[in-house]
């Protein structure tokens, strides 16, 4: 799409990919965090939910903004959202806040109050769709927010020949994360087997319901992510007795 796109095209592209960058040859406008780009973000910070509040800069110009969304990935993709309004020319002033104020589809770090005995978790409910890195940029986020972690994932789909590699560096990456328990609900391909001790492998979501009621105590924060075909945004409704949404 880069190389094809007409000269007096714009082309609105990650300043840290040199792939895409190096194959334009034409009008660009880049994003980045931290980086020398157009428009950059820096400075983010997560609050107790997830948040990001950060600073967006444009051609001297600088915003602080706060996300609605949970995801330590989130103002990177309001920077390219950004980008791609001041391409067509929508003021950065404007741009700015419209981006960091926007909401997406359910089961994408949805981040939700569920009951249990003596208080109350939070749950995000990334459930809608995994990938390696989807998963690895849900993982810091929830590391960084207060409370003791577990994970509730399942398959991650259509990842062809490197699928039990990929899995198996998931798992890796929930338990380097600090996550103390790691719930892998279905079809597993590796998951359990890179998480190690701290995995514990279910057939499916009542089964998954039925740990999480043993281990689960005021305070903690559970992440519930996999390919939407797994099927686990139940999970979130069903923490603290609440039955599937």
């Amino acid at each position: 799409l880069v190389e094809l796109l007409e000269p007096d095209g714009i082309a609105v592209l990650p300043a840290g990919d040199p792939r895409l960058t190096a194959a334009r040859r034409g009008k660009m406008i880049t994003f980045g965090e931290a980086i020398a780009a157009d428009v950059i973000v820096d400075t983010i910070v997560l609050d107790a939910r997830g948040r990001a509040s950060f600073r967006m800069h444009h051609r001297g110009a600088t915003l602080p903004l706060t996300m609605a969304l949970a995801g330590r990935h989130q103002p990177l993709n309001a920077a390219a959202a950004v980008a791609a309004a001041v391409a067509v020319g929508v003021p950065f002033e404007e741009a700015g806040p419209r981006a960091a104020a926007a909401t997406v589809s359910p089961w994408r770090m949805e981040v939700v109050d569920r009951p249990v005995p003596g208080g109350s978790v939070i749950v995000v409910n990334d459930a809608y769709n995994a990938n390696p890195d989807s998963m690895v940029a849900a993982f810091a986020t929830v590391a960084a927010m207060p409370g003791r972690h577990i994970a509730v994932l399942g398959k991650m789909q259509e990842l062809g020949a490197s699928e039990g590699e990929l899995h198996r560096h998931i798992g890796a990456a929930a338990a380097e994360s600090g996550f103390e328990a790691v719930i892998v609900v279905g079809e597993d391909p590796g998951i359990a087997r890179g998480a190690g001790s701290v995995a514990t492998a279910v057939a499916d979501v009542p089964a998954a319901l039925d740990v999480l009621s043993g281990l689960l105590r005021p305070g903690d924060v559970v992440l519930v992510k996999a390919s939407r075909a797994t099927g686990l945004e139940g999970i979130a409704g069903g923490v603290g007795g609440g039955g599937s949404r």
